[in-house]
Formats: C-alpha cells, structure tokens, sequence
C-alpha cells in the first residue's frame, strides 16, 4: 500500500479530471497531470461494475501500487482506472510497461 503522502485526495482528483491528458493503454485508462512536487501521486479506479467483491479489487490496487513502487515514475498526478480484469501477471507486465519499471 502507497503512504498518504503519494495519493490523491478527492479534490485533487477532481482537478486531475478536468485537466489531465487522458491516455488509453489495452485494458487500462491514465490521466496525468503535473503536480510540481518532488514525487508522484496516485488515484487508482476499479469500478463496482468490473469486480463485484471488494477484497479483490483491493487486491488489484494493492497489485498496481506494488508495481508502482518498482517504477520510476514521473512526477506527475495520475490516475489509474481499469476497463478489463485480467489475470493478475498480464496486469503486472502492463504497469510495468506503461510506467517502465
């Protein structure tokens, strides 16, 4: 799981979706923006629709933040929100080519 420090709140969301570039990449959708800090900030969206069970979309979070933490990442904000569920190793491999960790 990512500290405080490194998620959005909702009104910065809010911001990142009104202004951020929006990039589409297989199953995955990121919105970007730049925050001026000295590190990223994450907001990660796995809608009620694609994964019923709550413990598993947190472990889908918990999986994209693990592979977030291996990456180096701009210093941007981004959010991150899944269209498609697959398994668990093909979502690893995208992660880590999007953001190249």
């Amino acid at each position: 799981m990512l500290s405080k420090k490194y998620r959005l709140t909702r009104k910065q969301v809010n911001i990142l979706y009104r202004k951020g570039k929006s990039r589409i990449f297989g199953s995955i959708s990121i919105k970007s923006y730049p925050n001026g800090l000295e590190y990223p900030r994450f907001s990660i969206v796995i809608p009620k629709s694609l994964v019923k069970k709550v413990t598993e979309r947190n472990r889908l979070r918990r999986v994209i933040f693990d592979e977030l933490n291996k990456a180096r990442v701009a210093h941007n904000d981004y959010l991150i929100r899944l269209f498609k569920v697959e398994d668990e190793l093909h979502l690893r491999s995208q992660i880590k080519n999007i953001f190249g960790g």
